[in-house]
């Protein structure tokens, strides 16, 4: 199985996106801003980790579907970093650069 959706963002973008807002932050007119930090692109479970076995060259084996999903398991997280964008961030790094950064 492993169809969960998350997405992943690289250390080096979430420093990135602290820096703009804290660069802008005098020209902030609210007690208070939240801004998700994200790629918005996910990707499944089993893609990250059939990436992670490539790029490591593992010959693990991958069961995918050994262990049955959770009760309420939670397939697709949603996040939504256009308020991040208007103030001039964008994700750097793809997810295999972040991993293989990472590795």
């Amino acid at each position: 199985l492993g169809e969960q959706q998350r997405d992943f963002t690289y250390i080096d973008d979430v420093v990135s996106a602290f820096k703009v807002v804290l660069g802008k932050a005098e020209e902030l007119n609210a007690p208070f801003n939240e801004y998700q930090v994200t790629t918005q692109k996910p990707i499944t479970i089993k893609q990250l980790l059939q990436i992670l076995k490539e790029i490591t060259k593992s010959t693990s084996i991958l069961n995918f579907g050994a262990i049955p999903y959770r009760k309420n398991e939670l397939m697709r997280s949603e996040s939504d970093n256009s308020s991040l964008k208007a103030l001039g961030w964008e994700p750097e790094y793809t997810i295999i650069e972040g991993l293989l950064k990472t590795i």
